[in-house]
């Protein structure tokens, strides 16, 4: 499956966001969105899911334009996973990956067992069915995070749409939900999230994409950005990525210099 963004322009109260953003995001593959405050990313997952129009250009699945969708039928291709998971109301936690299932649901229609069915395999995909019966709010950020993943799983969407999945995680748990998205990418799922670390870039995706408030660029591999220089000139500091070789093959960081 095929998720196409096409020449996309927006802007907000006369101020240009994005100017001809263009990337095509396939099943298998796994793109980050990188750049500083203020340069679209949120604006660009808005566009991608349908919640605004983009001022000019198409974002198409398959061929079809997302907009001639109903909001329906793009969550059932499109999930959304937030940074963090709300604490507002105390459900479980497979209550909480039960919910993925709305959108394969009519209105007056309730769950049944295949849906519930749908829920569980999700759990165990991800490791943590030992947490079904848990209240979110007593879970750790690391495990909301996977719980808010296993919905989208549950809704049985190709594609899957993250907003900073890492920014209010420790280090472990950080390394635990990028290990689970690695896995999703086997299972076939694309995936699209935002990052404010770089190495989560060049570590963990297939594509990334530079978004400044000038210009966008799409690097169709990480290992284009050795020498540093697109991502000095993203952030506007002399930085420098290094190659270390590890037991899992070549591993790429950035530091400052």
């Amino acid at each position: 499956m095929k998720l196409e963004i096409r020449n996309i322009s927006f802007s907000y109260s006369g101020k240009e966001i994005l100017s001809s953003v263009s990337f095509i995001l396939n099943s298998g593959d796994v793109t980050a969105l990188l750049g500083r405050n203020g340069s679209g990313k949120t604006t660009l997952m808005r566009l991608i899911l349908g919640f605004i129009k983009p001022d000019s250009g198409a974002i198409t699945l398959d061929g079809r334009d997302i907009r001639e969708m109903s909001s329906k039928d793009r969550a059932k291709v499109i999930a959304y996973i937030p940074q963090k998971l709300s604490d507002a109301y105390p459900y479980s936690v497979f209550d909480s990956v039960m919910m993925g299932r709305a959108p394969s649901l009519s209105v007056f229609s309730s769950p049944k067992e295949k849906d519930r069915e749908k829920a569980e395999e999700a759990l165990a995909l991800l490791g943590i069915s030992n947490l079904k019966d848990r209240n979110v709010n007593t879970l750790s950020g690391g495990e909301r995070q996977l719980v808010l993943i296993a919905r989208a799983i549950t809704q049985e969407a190709s594609f899957m749409v993250m907003d900073e999945p890492t920014s209010a995680l420790d280090y472990a748990n950080a390394l635990m939900v990028m290990e689970k998205t690695e896995e999703l990418r086997k299972e076939g799922y694309g995936i699209l999230y935002s990052t404010h670390n770089p190495e989560l870039a060049l570590q963990n995706c297939s594509s990334v994409i530079l978004l400044s408030e000038t210009h966008s660029e799409y690097i169709e591999n990480p290992g284009m950005l050795k020498d540093g220089k697109k991502l000095s000139a993203l952030y506007g500091r002399n930085l420098s990525v290094r190659s270390i070789d590890t037991e899992k093959g070549e591993r790429l960081v950035c530091v400052p210099v």
